[in-house]
């Protein structure tokens, strides 16, 4: 709320999930990353945070630890346990501009989007109209796999003929992620 009325806190908001941004891209080499459970994604988490804060300055990290009484400097992962318990595959896409968007049950996605439309099962089918329905995928992750893998598995999953141009996604993103195209404002959190 702070963010729609105070365009300087919204603004640093912006700047600290860029920073974000860059740290994830340079610890993962890329901005997505698929983990086969949610156990995995938590422990390497873990990992990229205990590393970030190894790499401060000494005295900055011991200067916060102190101010907030902290036993760790690295943020403590607490994930819901839909994430947590997952065994289907996480995809995590980070937007640059949004932040961390973390999709469970993500195999079935990806082996849809490698098939390029060919012999999809019906559970691949459901998972990519899914990805494509969903309210809180953007349509910047939408694209990062299109770009990947093709788009013509969307076309298979919502039955578009094969010879029609690729602006049916241009339509089908519009239409299911509306609200991604009016003025957002950033979603970050301070503990």
């Amino acid at each position: 709320m702070a963010y729609r009325y105070c365009e300087q806190l919204a603004e640093k908001a912006r700047e600290r999930v860029k920073i974000q941004y860059h740290d994830f891209v340079k610890y993962h080499g890329s901005d997505f990353v698929i983990y086969p459970d949610g156990l995995s994604m938590s422990a390497n988490m873990q990992k990229e945070y205990r590393l970030l804060y190894e790499s401060q300055p000494k005295e900055e990290v011991a200067e916060v630890v102190k101010k907030h009484n902290l036993q760790n400097p690295w943020a403590k992962i607490s994930l819901p346990p839909q994430i947590m318990n997952a065994n289907d595959g996480i995809g995590v896409y980070f937007n640059e501009s949004e932040g961390q968007e973390i999709m469970a049950g993500f195999n079935d996605v990806v082996s849809g989007f490698r098939k390029k439309g060919i012999d999809l099962t019906e559970d691949e089918k459901d998972a990519i109209r899914d990805f494509i329905h969903s309210d809180s995928v953007s349509p910047q992750f939408v694209r990062k796999l299109v770009n990947e893998y093709d788009n013509a598995s969307i076309a298979s999953a919502f039955l578009i003929p094969g010879n029609y141009d690729a602006y049916y996604v241009d339509y089908l993103l519009r239409r299911h992620k509306g609200h991604f195209y009016k003025n957002r404002y950033p979603c970050v959190s301070f503990v």
